[in-house]
């Protein structure tokens, strides 16, 4: 039965559960937002711009190289552009879970 003892044991831990689940949302967003937002920063940097304007700069390993390719074969849409992003969040807060139970647990 739900007695007063397990709502007071509910909303000691309430604060807890609250902050773990906002680090691991925070985690989840992270994770999912890093790879675009560091690509978009380094084929943003114009150092050398493409010589025609319907191409699109491609960053190498290093900085100064870079290779220029046409509008039309680098920018397209899929369907999988919205839920590849959406199981990598899935996955990487599954994981996460996993890792803070493994050390909580110890």
């Amino acid at each position: 039965m739900f007695s007063l003892v397990c709502l007071h044991s509910f909303f000691r831990e309430l604060p807890y559960a609250t902050k773990w689940t906002v680090l691991l949302i925070v985690t989840a967003v992270l994770a999912s937002l890093a790879p675009g937002v560091a690509f978009m920063f380094a084929v943003s940097q114009s150092s050398k711009p493409c010589q025609h304007h319907e191409s699109v700069r491609i960053p190498f390993d290093s900085p100064t190289e870079m290779v220029c390719l046409p509008e039309y074969a680098v920018v397209s849409t899929s369907h999988f552009d919205f839920f590849l992003p959406t199981l990598f969040a899935a996955l990487v807060v599954s994981v996460s879970t996993c890792l803070l139970r493994s050390v909580l647990s110890t």
